[in-house]
């Protein structure tokens, strides 16, 4: 069973991105499905990445692994994931305690994952 979101998560993905991945599907057929796979499957690996990364104190690691997560965070659409993801990145480049945030991460990809596994679901137009 999934942790129930943290209030205040977003669970809509941001509609202009939507509109774009939906080009795409229109031109290849099948691609949101492997896009919100991917993603997914690329999510759960960055965090396990910042969780591991953070109880060893590798902060550069943890900081890469959310700039990875905050790029493909945008690209789906999911502003809120790809914001935590950003603050995670500045906040253990300065050296800073990011174990809230990472909490917070995995709140937000838990509320935002029905959405992503949706565009997967999406029949096509």
């Amino acid at each position: 069973m999934s942790p129930a979101p943290s209030p205040g998560s977003s669970t809509t993905l941001d509609p202009a991105s939507l509109a774009q991945l939906r080009e795409l599907e229109a031109v290849r057929p099948g691609m949101l499905a492997k896009t919100a796979e991917l993603f997914l499957g690329q999510a759960e690996l960055r965090l396990a990445t910042m969780d591991r990364k953070l109880a060893v104190g590798d902060a550069e690691a943890v900081a890469d692994a959310a700039h990875a997560l905050k790029g493909s965070s945008h690209t789906i659409g999911a502003r809120e994931l790809g914001a935590l993801a950003a603050k995670i990145e500045l906040e253990a480049r300065a050296g800073g305690d990011t174990r809230e945030l990472i909490v917070a991460l995995h709140d937000a990809l838990a509320a935002i994952r029905p959405a992503i596994q949706a565009l997967g679901a999406e029949p096509p137009e």
